[in-house]
């Protein structure tokens, strides 16, 4: 992908930070409404977007 280990590091820890984050966020819920439940969810945000970034046109690199 060309990517600079600046850009990759940044990556990892906004990768790891998203990580944090959502469980803290999202675990509460999971917990009242049911585990099961968040991961349908999930499994279908995914899905979506990843539909979606198949769709996109590549860019031409620099």
């Amino acid at each position: 992908m060309g990517l600079t280990p600046l850009w990759v590091s940044l990556l990892g820890a906004a990768t790891l930070t998203g990580l944090f984050f959502g469980a803290a966020v999202v675990g509460p819920i999971a917990d009242r409404i049911g585990r099961r439940q968040i991961f349908a969810w999930d499994m279908l945000i995914f899905a979506v977007l990843s539909l979606r970034s198949s769709s996109l046109k590549r860019r031409p690199s620099c």
